[in-house]
């Protein structure tokens, strides 16, 4: 429901992984399930996290879920000298 909500809201998945696949964590890093969610821009991934249908799906979980959000803005892609195009 929640991802839903966020693909709704314009967010584009990227990766997804879950404890058992080809997923390690280290330094202060948590093996739990991760997704990576690209948006247009900085401001629209706020306006999803904030949007009333991710925060109803948030509720549904009934805090069954430990989510853990960090939503930053992108300034550089791995083998791009300078800022990808479409940033």
């Amino acid at each position: 429901m929640a991802r839903d909500a966020l693909e709704l809201a314009g967010g584009k998945v990227i990766v997804l992984a879950t404890p058992g696949s080809k997923l390690s964590a280290s330094e202060n890093g948590v093996q739990q399930s991760t997704a990576l969610i690209e948006f247009q821009s900085y401001e629209i991934a706020l306006e999803a996290d904030e949007s009333t249908k991710y925060q109803e799906a948030l509720a549904a979980l009934d805090r069954s879920a430990d989510k853990d959000i960090r939503i930053f803005e992108g300034v550089c892609v791995i083998g791009y000298p300078q800022p990808h195009p479409r940033l």
